[in-house]
């Protein structure tokens, strides 16, 4: 797994082509998302965007709204 802290809120990549949103305080799985290949890298570009790197070049940006 990979993962990634944003505003209290924890990213968890996986190789199962899926991308979790969970709270970091509560470890409530707010959202999950399907992803094109596994997720092997993630990063933060501002406080609103992370960029989540994927098997065969794949590329993901997710936007973070409350």
């Amino acid at each position: 797994r990979y993962s990634l802290v944003l505003h209290n809120l924890l990213f968890i990549g996986t190789e199962e082509k899926m991308l979790y949103l969970v709270d970091a305080l509560t470890f409530e799985i707010l959202d999950r998302m399907m992803t094109q290949s596994y997720i092997f890298t993630m990063c933060k570009i501002d406080d609103n965007t992370i960029l989540c790197g994927e098997y065969q070049g794949n590329v993901d940006v997710i936007r973070v709204r409350n």
